[in-house]
């Protein structure tokens, strides 16, 4: 095994602690429906943590207006400029993601997708926005629309757990699964060739 640092392994999965809180360096939130759940378990790693579960009132912002997060996507609220209100109906979009085979929109990026699939731009927005929060990218140009709605899938099917310890919990436990298998561990170097 090669990792870059010199000093610790696990690179953007490490998790640093500061006056006891923990700050995972790069992704924070493991989809547990699926395959890297089933790796850990297949490993034998184990993990605890909690589902977050939402609380309270979400909002978004819309041509400078407030407003209120539907929990049902068939009903999104949206105020035009000149106060008059109306709603669309995302629910389509979210359902139909059961139904797509994600590995045909690989070489699609979200924003052609959406530019053949979405009229109401208001909608587009609030797809792109979605996305932003669930792949932590916001690139709808070069972002492939296949990544990024199985990701999304991946999420509202399974749900997703925050770890207690960060994802630190996982870095040590495959560590601990790569020495007990006799694995050679190359500190400071990247994988050559």
């Amino acid at each position: 095994m090669f990792e870059q640092s010199s000093k610790e392994i696990g690179g953007r999965a490490r998790t640093s602690v500061f006056d006891e809180f923990y700050f995972n360096q790069g992704a924070h939130a493991l989809y547990l429906s699926d395959v890297g759940a089933e790796v850990l378990q297949e490993l034998g790693i184990k993990y605890t943590g909690g589902i977050a579960v939402g609380k309270g009132t979400s909002y978004y912002i819309m041509d400078g207006k407030k407003n209120q997060m539907p929990s049902d996507w068939s009903r999104i609220p949206f105020t035009k400029n000149n106060g008059d209100s109306y709603e669309i109906d995302g629910s389509q979009f979210f359902n139909s993601l059961a139904k797509i085979n994600f590995s045909q929109l690989e070489s699609v990026t979200v924003q052609e997708w959406l530019d053949q699939n979405i009229q109401d731009k208001n909608l587009a927005e609030i797809i792109k926005t979605h996305l932003r929060l669930n792949t932590y990218g916001n690139d709808p140009d070069i972002q492939s629309a296949g990544s990024s709605f199985r990701q999304i899938y991946v999420g509202n099917s399974g749900g997703v757990m925050y770890l207690d310890g960060g994802w630190q919990t996982l870095v040590d436990g495959l560590l601990t699964v790569a020495k007990n298998a006799k694995a050679r561990i190359v500190m400071g170097e990247k994988q050559r060739g």
